[in-house]
């Protein structure tokens, strides 16, 4: 009777075995954002929305930051604007028991921006729906509660990565690297996509204050680990120009921030847009990724 009882114990968690099995495979080429939230926690750490994602590399910040170990926490608009569910997310993150770490914290008006309607009203801020606001941790592996509801793709498309590359690859630190058409048209087509959604975002969000009070928060929790900088990101200069109907109330209430806490800034929206390429006016590629990690690299270095 044991006998029988424990070989159908075997058979029952058979398949849970193969499934996790399978899942160890994967190497950030099947999912956009399971090993970032099955990773452990982390001494250094750039957060922020896709822009960041895909736009700061961490490898490049740590071999010329000597003693770093970047790495990317940065997901998407959707899910890591700035507010109580990526503040939590971010405690859950950074490795309390190192000190002396650095983070970096990109922004822009999205990152702090909410739906009109009720601007300040948490219950209704977009990333409520998102993974992020309903996994109990990003730092378990396996991250069951992830590949229960959340996982992008069929498993077995895991094993089918191991002979043919998809069009985006997320690396062991953290970074988003995508690939995608070069051709002019493609290229074309990416970008009136994304000038679309930004004009029905220009249309819909406003500035919250609420975000911006969770983004003082993070910086005074990160500021108890180590120094904090501040970074925002260039964009392509149709986008900008959307982007600059929040200029002066984004500028004052950030400045306002950044004077009380004596941190550094960098904006590269200041700078010549057009030095950098862009995959779809927004993001960079990945060649600009690391022209810019480099710049930023030199920037950190100035003050560490």
């Amino acid at each position: 009777m044991k006998g029988f009882i424990a070989k159908i114990l075997i058979f029952s968690i058979l398949p849970f075995l193969s499934l996790f099995w399978i899942v160890s495979l994967e190497n950030g080429e099947t999912d956009y954002f399971y090993n970032k939230i099955s990773s452990p926690r982390k001494k250094s750490i750039i957060f922020g929305t896709s822009k960041s994602e895909q736009g700061i590399i961490p490898s490049i910040l740590n071999g010329k930051i000597e003693g770093s170990d970047f790495y990317n926490f940065s997901f998407a608009l959707s899910i890591s604007p700035y507010g109580k569910t990526y503040f939590e997310s971010i405690k859950d993150k950074v490795n309390y028991s190192e000190p002396d770490g650095i983070f970096i914290l990109t922004i822009d008006p999205w990152a702090v921006a909410s739906f009109k309607e009720d601007e300040e009203n948490e219950l209704i801020f977009e990333e409520t729906q998102s993974f992020l606001s309903t996994i109990p941790s990003v730092t378990i592996n396996p991250n069951i509660f992830y590949l229960k509801d959340f996982f992008l793709k069929p498993f077995f498309e895991i094993l089918l990565r191991k002979f043919k590359s998809g069009n985006f690859v997320l690396h062991d630190d953290g970074w988003l690297e995508v690939i995608v058409s070069t051709e002019p048209e493609d290229r074309k087509e990416r970008v009136s996509q994304r000038l679309m959604e930004y004009k029905k975002r220009n249309e819909n969000y406003i500035l919250s204050h609420k975000r911006f009070d969770y983004f003082e928060k993070i910086i005074i929790e990160l500021k108890n680990q180590g120094k904090v900088f501040i970074v925002r990101l260039p964009v392509e200069e149709k986008f900008a120009e959307y982007e600059s109907d929040y200029e002066v109330q984004f500028n004052y209430r950030l400045n306002e921030i950044l004077v009380k806490h004596k941190l550094n800034y960098l904006d590269f929206t200041k700078g010549d847009l057009e030095k950098w390429s862009y995959i779809d006016g927004i993001h960079l590629d990945r060649n600009s990724a690391k022209l810019i990690t480099n710049e930023l690299s030199d920037w950190i270095l100035s003050y560490h």
